[in-house]
């Protein structure tokens, strides 16, 4: 006996906040979305583009609340202008090797890597449009010595930033 369990898909019971909803497909929101992604990726790091990634699909309603939430939302488009977005549907010909090699096992997941394809910036679940907005910025700054960082908030010494970059 097999049982499936669908965490978060009755909407009886599910924990998500009340947001936009979007049916609309992300090919047909205002900004440009790549599907190609190894060309995007040798793209991005020609000309030194940070990346963003959402990986989602049609079925899936948290993906729905994501983009209705985020990628729908009057700020996006000018945002994200200087980056390059991939979008992955996971149900895609070839989308469950780029699942793997990005490490990603939720729907929906937005990874926004530097222009190297380095990760700087993670999220699985729908956020509000300031914390989007202040993840961008932050995986547009400086790289971040966790290491190092970590010493210093042992120590007493990291600074208000270096907490908030964790």
């Amino acid at each position: 006996v097999y049982v499936t369990l669908c965490l978060g898909c009755s909407s009886s019971q599910n924990n998500w906040p009340s947001v936009k909803v979007s049916e609309l497909p992300v090919e047909e929101t205002m900004t440009e979305w790549r599907t190609d992604v190894e060309a995007a990726l040798s793209e991005a790091a020609t000309a030194n583009k940070p990346i963003l990634i959402y990986w989602g699909a049609t079925w899936c309603q948290p993906c729905n609340h994501l983009k209705g939430q985020i990628i729908q939302h009057p700020e996006f488009e000018t945002d994200t202008e200087e980056w390059t977005k991939i979008y992955i549907d996971g149900d895609s010909l070839g989308a469950q090797a780029w699942g793997e090699k990005f490490g990603i096992i939720n729907y929906p997941t937005v990874v926004l890597l530097d222009p190297k394809a380095t990760e700087r910036q993670r999220f699985s679940e729908v956020i509000r449009y300031a914390d989007f907005k202040a993840r961008l910025s932050r995986a547009q700054g400086e790289a971040v010595d966790f290491e190092n960082l970590v010493k210093r908030a042992l120590t007493g010494e990291a600074t208000e930033a270096e907490w908030n970059a964790v």
